[in-house]
C-alpha cells in the first residue's frame, strides 16, 4: 500500500482520474475461481487507504483464460461463489436497464448471461457437495457474457456499480453490494410508485392471497404466515 499511495501522490486530481499501466511483456494466463469475470476486463481497482477512495486503473489483458469448474468447486467457498455470481447478475441487469450506450449486442449478451447465471446459481446453491460441475460451468460462461455486455460495448452502468465500488473500501464485497443496492436503484423502487397503497395491503387481503400462490411456499425462506408476506410488502411500499 505504500507503493500505491506513492502512485496516488504523483497524480493531480487523482480522485477522478484513471491511472494507466504498461502491459506485461510476459504472457498472462488466468484460471478464475470466482464469477467476478475481472479477467475479461481491462479495468482494475485499488483503494487508497488514506482516503478510502477506490481508484480505477487500466490493467493488462491475459493471453489465455481457462475455465475449470472442478477447480472452482474444490477451492471456492460457496459464499464467495454465489456472491460474485450475483455481481455478474448485476452486470447483466444494469446493462440491460442502462439508458446510455446500449446496443442490440449488449442487450443480447446481458440476457444470454442471465440465462446461464440464474439457473446455474440456483443449482449451485443447492449443490452442497460441489459435484454439480455443469452448473458451475454454466455460471462461468454466464459471467463471461455479463462482463462482455457491460464492458465491451460502451454501456453506461448505474448506481449499483457506482455506489458499490465505494462500499468496497468499507469492507463490503461486490456481491453483497449488488444484493443490497440493485433493488434500490432499479425503477420503480416501491409499490407506491406503481399505485399500490397501504390500504390495499391491509384491507384487500393481498398477503393472504399471496400465500395461496404455490410459489410463496417454495421461496428460499418459505412464506407460510401472513405476517411474513406483510413484512416484505411493508419494506417496499
Amino acid at each position: 500500500m505504500d507503493d500505491l499511495s506513492a502512485v496516488f501522490e504523483t497524480r493531480n486530481e487523482y480522485a477522478n482520474s484513471e491511472i494507466a499501466t504498461t502491459s506485461s511483456y510476459t504472457p498472462i494466463i488466468y484460471v478464475p475461481t470466482t464469477l467476478s469475470a475481472a479477467e475479461y476486463s481491462d479495468i482494475a481497482g485499488a483503494t487508497n487507504d488514506s482516503t478510502h477512495y477506490k481508484h480505477v486503473f487500466s490493467a493488462p489483458s491475459p493471453s489465455l483464460v481457462i475455465l475449470d469448474p472442478q477447480l472452482a468447486a474444490s477451492t471456492t467457498p460457496a459464499s464467495i461463489w454465489l456472491s460474485t455470481g450475483m455481481r455478474a447478475v448485476d452486470h447483466c441487469i444494469e446493462t440491460f436497464c442502462a439508458s446510455k450506450g446500449i446496443t442490440e449486442p449488449s442487450d443480447s449478451l446481458a440476457l444470454k448471461g442471465l440465462g446461464n447465471l440464474v439457473p446455474g446459481l440456483l443449482r449451485c446453491a443447492r449443490d452442497g457437495d460441489g459435484k454439480g460441475l455443469d452448473a458451475r460451468l454454466s455460471c462461468q460462461l454466464g459471467s463471461v457474457d455479463a462482463m462482455a455486455a457491460c464492458s465491451s460495448t460502451g454501456v453506461e452502468m448505474g448506481a449499483s456499480h457506482g455506489i458499490g465500488h465505494q462500499l468496497g473500501p468499507l469492507g463490503v464485497g461486490h456481491g453483497d453490494t449488488s444484493c443490497i443496492l440493485l433493488p434500490a436503484v432499479c425503477l420503480p423502487r416501491s409499490l407506491s410508485e406503481v399505485g399500490v397503497s397501504q390500504y390495499q395491503l391491509d384491507e384487500l387481503e393481498l398477503a393472504a392471497n399471496s400465500l395461496r400462490d404455490r410459489w410463496c411456499a417454495t421461496n428460499p425462506v418459505p412464506l407460510v404466515h401472513k405476517k411474513q408476506v406483510l413484512e416484505i410488502l411493508n419494506m417496499v411500499i
